[in-house]
């Protein structure tokens, strides 16, 4: 594979991530988990896919700018790395915000929980039969 096809196919693998990591944000926003555990999978199979690439062993900023030092090579490494880090961007700010609901949750359970042994509290307490009766008068 051509440098410039290298540089053009992982560019186009780097912007398929950052719209999955944009779409994978706004679902934990909805919360719809099940949209965002999707998109994972489809985040890991692009993963692979540049994993199996020729030439991508090494940080494909790294990587693109060794290659884009002359000519037409040049642009698409800047993009890729602008990519790679406006990925990273979106993925902390994801992390923050699954983050942020997972102590929503925690926090929402420990209510409940008070409010459970509250509203025992307020029950019907159970008849307990004596244990032994007076069988006289």
């Amino acid at each position: 594979m051509k440098a410039n096809d290298l540089l053009e196919k992982t560019l186009l693998l780097f912007s398929q991530m950052k719209e999955l990591a944009e779409k994978q944000e706004d679902l934990v926003e909805r919360d719809d988990i099940l949209g965002f555990l999707t998109l994972s999978k489809q985040r890991e199979h692009l993963q692979t896919k540049m994993d199996r690439m020729p030439g991508i062993r090494q940080p494909a900023a790294k990587k693109g700018y060794e290659i884009g030092i002359k000519g037409k090579r040049e642009e698409p490494a800047r993009q890729i790395a602008e990519l790679i880090a406006s990925i990273q961007e979106v993925d902390q700010r994801l992390e923050k915000l699954i983050t942020a609901k997972k102590n929503d949750l925690i926090e929402e359970a420990k209510r409940l929980r008070r409010g459970q042994n509250a509203a025992r509290g307020y029950g019907a307490k159970a008849v307990k039969c004596p244990r032994f009766l007076s069988k006289r008068g």
